[in-house]
């Protein structure tokens, strides 16, 4: 497995505190992706007849990404349902399946389908109803029952990088400036982003010569997905607003090294 660029000596977020995990910043998307994709030689090497690219990576996605959301899906709705009820004394109890098939207003048989357990059974597929039904039913966003261990750790890793990062004046005076944003465009919020990540070292050079294509390609494609990372957040709507810019898109500035998607 080939080692990703690690943040620069001096950066913000090279100064993180101890505590933080060293692979937080390592984006183990593309890890994955990558490994899968070479495993058994390139892609061009094992086409079925008729099976073109395209196809070979919806294969890859499906083995990768859909597999790991699928599973951390049941894990988490399993995790949330040991304390999602009460017991007599108010205690924090588990909801039984039947339970969550009562609140979520489905039969038994329809969640046992979401809830299996065995490695070589078909990976849970819940349509988007039934992922909020359930989650309203164990009382989480929707989102939480479809995160990662890499997006919760890139999570914590960003809250860690804002704490450290506003004891650093640069930074505040960021912050401060984009906190009074007049616009929210999503060209304005991914700009935002990328300043921000150009502070934090998580938005380098995609064509400085002195390193590889391979790193390179990784920058542009961290670029990329902090850009729309923070395109994705509704500014302005249910009470999201430019005082929330700093933090989020410090952490999208993480979570873009984490889910950056090398074109193959």
């Amino acid at each position: 497995m080939r080692s990703q660029p690690a943040a620069p000596r001096g950066s913000l977020h090279s100064r993180l505190p101890s505590t933080t995990p060293d692979d937080v910043m390592q984006p183990i998307g593309v890890h994955r992706r990558r490994q899968v994709c070479w495993s058994k030689g390139p892609p061009s090497s094992r086409l079925l007849p008729n099976m073109t690219e395209d196809a070979v990576s919806d294969e890859i996605e499906e083995s990768t990404t859909f597999r790991d959301v699928s599973r951390c899906f049941v894990e988490a709705l399993r995790r949330s349902m040991r304390v999602a009820s009460e017991d007599e004394d108010g205690a924090l109890d588990a909801l039984s399946q039947t339970q969550l098939a009562e609140r979520a207003g489905m039969g038994r048989s329809t969640l046992a389908k979401y809830l299996g357990g065995r490695s070589d059974e078909t990976p849970a597929n819940p349509d988007l109803d039934i992922i909020c039904r359930l989650a309203d039913s164990v009382g989480v966003p929707p989102a939480i029952l479809l995160m990662r261990p890499q997006d919760w750790a890139s999570l914590g890793s960003g809250m860690l990088t804002f704490q450290q990062a506003m004891r650093d004046s640069t930074f505040t005076a960021l912050a401060a400036e984009l906190q009074g944003m007049d616009s929210t465009t999503s060209q304005r919020v991914a700009e935002a982003a990328l300043r921000i990540g150009r502070l934090l070292n998580t938005v380098e050079d995609e064509r400085d010569a002195k390193v590889s294509q391979e790193v390179r390609d990784f920058r542009h494609a961290t670029k990329m997905s902090i850009s729309t990372t923070a395109a994705s957040i509704p500014f302005r709507i249910d009470g999201v607003t430019t005082s929330h810019l700093p933090a989020l898109l410090t952490v999208c500035s993480i979570l873009g090294t984490t889910n950056a998607r090398l074109t193959q």
